[in-house]
């Protein structure tokens, strides 16, 4: 019995966080774009990414021929401040920050230590150590725009 306050809190800081782990942002086929550059809320195309209260995080296009066209965004992934590093066609730079500070601003914290930094790679490391590359394999030539830890 003296270990139920402790039990119930641990219970209280899960369910606060919505009792999920933050998403895997590896990719999984899809850009997650349409090609008017809108997009349908996922880094992965099946709705995984960011679920916080607001919804999902719209994503941005990743199509690229050098790596000049790319640029990354920190993502806050869930209520704990964890973070994903996304690649994007640098153009949509100021869209995406624009995005990111209404979402954050909308993603309450609750309260737990955040995750480390993942990148599209898979890879987590300290976001001083993110890269953005135009990953051209296996695509013809035309890339997409993916993140790395370095």
């Amino acid at each position: 019995m003296k270990h139920l306050p402790l039990f119930l809190g641990a219970l209280g800081a899960l369910v606060a966080c919505g009792g999920v782990t933050p998403p895997d942002i590896t990719d999984g086929g899809g850009d997650g774009s349409s090609s008017d550059g809108s997009s349908n809320g996922d880094a992965k195309g099946d709705g995984s990414i960011g679920m916080c209260p607001s919804g999902n995080f719209p994503t941005y296009e990743k199509g690229c021929t050098t790596n000049d066209n790319c640029s990354f965004g920190l993502h806050q992934v869930d209520c704990c401040g964890t973070l994903s590093a996304i690649g994007f066609n640098h153009s949509f730079k100021t869209a995406f920050d624009s995005a990111e500070q209404t979402w954050q601003a909308s993603c309450p914290a609750c309260g737990c230590m955040a995750g480390p930094t993942k990148a599209e790679s898979g890879m987590t490391c300290d976001q001083g150590k993110i890269g953005v590359k135009c990953d051209t394999s296996g695509t013809g030539g035309t890339g997409k725009c993916t993140t790395f830890c370095n």
